[in-house]
């Protein structure tokens, strides 16, 4: 008994000089560099294809933003942004020998721009939509090409993960959806 009253002892001591030490260096500040407390990406980031249908309706994408990182209960503040066509070709035209086209803004709207995420948000979604028209018109101006919608996620002053902060849609096509007739039979 004497030897665990006085590890219980030892080990309350320890506990109590632990807890005593303000700013430790053992502290999440000095541990995790600030720019690491909150991390922003893009769910699902990367190419991602999408066919659209030739509805008369717009399609609608949901794009996520996560906020992650070793504090994710800061406030954080992002922004989508369209690649231009000219970062389109340095980064993906040119290095893959594809001719990747931007769509026109008027084929394509986004919900928001900003984000604004509170401690409580850890994901925003923003709806993106395109319209499937506007963009089949584009198709056939220029069948040779592929044509991309290029989201970028940035932030004036929080960390974006550099390799999840694209997504990439690429357009695979317009479809027009067959419609049947249906018959019924009066029994």
């Amino acid at each position: 008994m004497n030897l665990m009253r006085k590890n219980t002892i030892c080990l309350a001591g320890c506990l109590i000089l632990l807890s005593a030490c303000n700013n430790s260096k053992y502290d999440l500040e000095n541990l995790v560099p600030q720019e690491y407390h909150k991390i922003l990406y893009v769910n699902n980031s990367g190419k991602q294809e999408m066919t659209l249908y030739d509805t008369g309706e717009n399609y609608t994408y949901t794009l996520s933003v996560i906020k992650s990182g070793s504090d994710p209960t800061q406030t954080a503040n992002a922004q989508i942004n369209i690649l231009s066509q000219e970062e389109v070709d340095q980064l993906y035209s040119t290095p893959e020998a594809v001719n990747y086209k931007v769509l026109s803004e008027e084929s394509f709207s986004l919900e928001t721009a900003d984000l604004v995420f509170t401690s409580e948000d850890h994901s925003k979604s923003v709806n993106v939509s395109v319209n499937s028209t506007k963009v089949k018109e584009l198709i056939e101006s220029n069948p040779d090409a592929k044509w991309v919608l290029p989201l970028r996620v940035t932030s004036q002053t929080d960390s974006v993960n550099a390799e999840k902060n694209e997504l990439f849609l690429q357009i695979t096509g317009v479809v027009t959806p067959n419609i049947g007739s249906v018959s019924y039979t009066h029994l």
